[in-house]
């Protein structure tokens, strides 16, 4: 029996703060991945400048699959854009691609093994290194449970992926009421997938050298952020995923996060959830 090649399509969105010289570099990472993707959908979350749409008409011209731009007339932010763009997509896998993150050469053709070896598998994600400025000022990583028992787990905290590097199938997400128009888009997915039986797993790989430093501590955090991981969490309690003392355990250590300082948050994570592995190794 010939065995089904399950496609792969990239889902990425782009705002008009973000840095022509970054996109260049995270689309260039997808350009150089050993195993190609079948379609890419970009979704311009409002108008953006002119240096950011030529980085994207360069793009267009150099790679061999087609390229979808999805066009939205205002900013409407993150969730929203994403659901345009997965419902666009009619590939088996999408990956999804942050504009200032940079994917290591072979994560594609990893996750898709995995998919291929283990087809109850809805979700794919990995680890990350965190670097300022040059991709070699390695500044933290964030490393996730891997097996499904220890996904769900640490899910009950905090969400289980670094959402840059996931891989899912497009029918499950879609099933699950894809991405949702609100902060923290990606967690609620990802629980509600959890919710309706699907299993997600993260490869102890790391997929992604992801962009960090004081400004994305920075978006971390504030009072707004707060309320709205506390709108979340609520929902979660709700639908039975966390219990009553999940749910308050996890706004006090998220309000201790959130509320400090800027210089504290950053040493918070730095220091503790995100420091530079001992036995980082050129990828």
């Amino acid at each position: 029996m010939i065995e089904k090649r399950l496609t792969i399509g990239v889902l990425m969105s782009i705002y008009k703060n973000d840095t022509p010289s970054e996109l260049q570099e995270a689309l260039e990472s997808v350009s150089i991945q050993t195993l190609q993707p079948d379609a890419c959908v970009i979704v311009f979350d409002g108008p953006l400048g002119t240096d950011l749409e030529q980085v994207i008409t360069n793009f267009i011209e150099q790679v061999y699959f087609p390229v979808h731009v999805v066009k939205k007339k205002n900013n409407e932010g993150l969730g929203s854009a994403l659901a345009t763009g997965l419902a666009q997509l009619q590939t088996d896998l999408v990956a999804r691609v942050d504009a200032d993150d940079i994917s290591v050469h072979w994560r594609f053709e990893k996750q898709y093994h995995l998919f291929i070896k283990q087809p109850q598998v809805d979700l794919v994600g990995g680890h990350v290194l965190e670097f300022e400025g040059n991709i070699k000022n390695v500044i933290g990583s964030r490393k996730v449970p891997t097996d499904k028992e220890s996904v769900v787990k640490f899910m009950k905290m905090r969400s289980s992926f670094n959402h840059p590097t996931v891989m899912m199938r497009r029918k499950a997400a879609l099933a699950c009421g894809n991405y949702r128009n609100e902060k923290l888009e990606d967690y609620s997915l990802w629980v509600r997938m959890i919710m309706s039986g699907c299993t997600l797993v993260n490869l102890d790989e790391i997929l992604v050298y992801m962009r960090a430093g004081v400004s994305l501590y920075g978006r971390r955090g504030g009072w707004q952020y707060f309320k709205h991981y506390r709108v979340l969490r609520r929902e979660f309690y709700k639908s039975g995923f966390i219990n009553f003392r999940e749910y308050v355990v996890s706004l006090i250590v998220m309000g201790i996060s959130s509320l400090s300082p800027n210089w504290v948050r950053t040493l918070i994570y730095t220091k503790l959830l995100h420091r530079v592995p001992d036995d980082i190794t050129e990828i």
